[in-house]
């Protein structure tokens, strides 16, 4: 068997290499060299492609950084000036308009590749608008605007408009337009104005403009070699007042810097706010029957009725709007659409608070309230009659609450369990908070008390009004104290820096900054 297997393996490769099946010895020598000789004759090509893509890289490489540098360039305004770029209008050449320019030119080499790029850059009218401070804030009073340009030509500036973002011609400044020089024409308050540019000027613009119309379109236009008209635009933007003091009547007072400046604005209804807050987006109001503000930047105030109860405080926290009133209401809402409203008991409810952790609302017979979520309310103290709490306000560990009772000037604090604190001058407090030094509270005829802690309260010696103070805030940027009250008496200020007092018309029962 062994000798047969040997046979037939010598048979087949005899046939093997002498064509008698699969391929000859010649014919596989003859396929290896073709092999070879196309692998030869594509080598060049392979590596005129592996050349190329190298090449394409360190062009795409050159193209970026000459691009990133063309960018730079313009944006710095480094052009090679003296060029123009002229434009015939008509028939041969009847006008003729030339656009003064620069020239910017980038030359950028990677590896054995290159990228040279140019662009005209052409020296149009433009104009940008400076305001101190900025931005402009509702409740300014008549500011002055200065107004930069390049290749403006002010002074054949003929018409000066201001649009809303409607489009709508607003008539709001002064056409006192005029070209000013650069510093010494800049007025006071102003000394940040950017160098620069070729021209500068300044026109006053009336305390009118609203967040609601913004942004604003300030418009110059001349005529240019007596058919072409020019215009430049600038863009001019109105955000919500930095300060909201309401009361009496609907009444609305905004100030763009919680300093001396506050004008009325024409939102109000004829209604009667009781408090305002700042929520960290938009301005809160609530007001007698039911009836709720709400002002958010870039709108007009907007009047919202969740219930029939007059409210009287409202407090803003963990995404939660809470206002309490009349009858023990409490409403909420997260949405603005959707209200909850409640009756903890049948005590009028005067304000209401948060401090990151629970909510706290004081009222009639001496009403003390908690709340962790807004909704369910626990009695923290109640049941005296003839006593009763107007405001509360958090700080060092501490709620305290404040009002009036037969004696007079009422302190309560919940340091060790709710209980009252002794020795409070003064007649009746109206509203309390807390600042960087402490406590302050102020009430009628104009009674300012102050304390570090809550524990022990001090009168303050001058005091700045004799009319009743009814709401008071701190101002954490600016550290200042702002008050309001009867006879439209705005205070700004602290014990200890004295105050500053702005008289008005009408009662101010809230005020709040942002």
């Amino acid at each position: 068997m062994t000798g047969n297997r040997m046979r037939s393996l010598k048979s087949h490769l005899a046939g093997i290499f002498s064509g008698s099946a699969g391929f000859s010895l010649v014919e596989l020598l003859v396929a290896l060299s073709v092999l070879v000789i196309i692998v030869f004759a594509f080598t060049p090509l392979l590596l005129g492609s592996i050349e190329r893509i190298y090449f394409a890289g360190d062009k795409s490489e050159a193209l970026h950084r000459s691009q990133s540098e063309m960018e730079f360039k313009l944006v710095e305004q480094e052009t090679v000036d003296g060029y123009e770029l002229i434009m015939d209008f008509g028939e041969a050449g009847e006008t003729i308009v030339s656009v003064p320019g620069g020239l910017v030119e980038v030359e950028k080499t990677e590896g054995k590749a290159g990228a040279w790029l140019s662009s005209f850059v052409p020296f149009v009218p433009t104009i940008n608008l400076y305001l101190a401070p900025l931005p402009l804030a509702e409740g300014y009073g008549s500011t002055p605007i200065i107004i930069m340009g390049r290749s403006t030509e002010f002074s054949k500036v003929d018409q000066l408009k201001l649009f809303d973002c409607n489009g709508a011609a607003v008539n709001s400044f002064y056409l006192d337009f005029s070209p000013i020089s650069y510093p010494d024409g800049i007025p006071a308050g102003y000394e940040g104005v950017p160098e620069g540019y070729d021209e500068y000027a300044r026109f006053t613009l009336l305390p009118k403009l609203t967040s609601a119309k913004s942004p604003y379109v300030v418009e110059a236009s001349w005529e240019m070699d007596n058919e072409i008209v020019v215009r430049v635009r600038a863009r001019l933007q109105v955000v919500l007042p930095y300060a909201v003091a309401v009361g009496s009547w609907g009444r609305i007072l905004a100030s763009p810097d919680a300093g001396a400046t506050w004008n009325q604005k024409d939102y109000g209804q004829a209604t009667f706010f009781r408090d305002v807050i700042w929520t960290g987006f938009e301005y809160v109001a609530v007001a007698m029957n039911g009836t709720v503000m709400r002002w958010t930047n870039g709108r007009e105030p907007a009047y919202l009725y969740p219930c029939f109860d007059d409210l009287n405080g409202v407090a803003y926290g963990d995404g939660l709007l809470v206002a309490v009133g009349s009858n023990g209401t409490i409403v909420t809402t997260r949405d603005f659409k959707k209200w909850n409203v409640n009756r903890v008991g049948h005590r009028e409810l005067r304000a209401v608070a948060w401090n990151n952790e629970e909510y706290v609302a004081v009222g009639a017979s001496g009403t003390i309230l908690s709340s962790p979520d807004g909704i369910n309310w626990t009695a923290a103290h109640t049941g005296e009659d003839g006593l009763t709490f107007n405001d509360v306000a958090y700080g060092h560990g501490a709620w305290i609450a404040v009002g009036e009772g037969p004696g007079g000037a009422v302190v309560y604090s919940s340091a060790n369990g709710w209980h009252p604190v002794s020795g409070v001058p003064g007649g009746a407090l109206h509203g309390v908070a807390y600042g960087c030094d402490g406590f302050t509270a102020v009430g009628e005829n104009g009674i300012i008390i102050y304390s570090s802690d809550g524990s022990a309260w001090l009168l303050e010696a001058d005091l700045p009004v004799a009319q009743t103070i009814y709401d008071i805030v701190w101002d954490s940027i600016r550290g200042q104290y702002v008050a309001a009250g009867r006879s439209g008496v705005i205070l700004t200020g602290s014990g200890a820096d004295g105050w500053t007092c702005l008289m008005g018309s009408g009662t101010l029962r809230g005020v709040a900054v942002r």
